[in-house]
């Protein structure tokens, strides 16, 4: 992943990122380095937007919502 980060490769490494679990940083990269602003909330969205979506996926939805809001809340680290 390393070598992805210094490349133009944003939307791999956030697939990367995410298949790992680490949505936090997936979603850092789309606030802060694409300015994807609408693309992090369809990202936190999506376990809801399932078929037929489980206990699980909502509370998923729910904790990518609040890791979004702490990226916000944390931005002046990127600043």
């Amino acid at each position: 992943m390393d070598s992805i980060q210094s490349s133009a490769l944003l939307p791999e490494l956030i697939v990367l990122y995410s298949k790992t679990g680490q949505h936090e940083k997936a979603l850092e990269i789309m606030v802060f380095h694409m300015q994807d602003f609408s693309g992090a909330e369809d990202y936190c969205r999506e376990p809801s937007n399932r078929d037929d979506p489980s206990p699980d996926d909502r509370q998923l939805t729910r904790d990518l919502y609040l890791l979004l809001l702490k990226v916000y809340i944390n931005a002046s680290r990127y600043l």
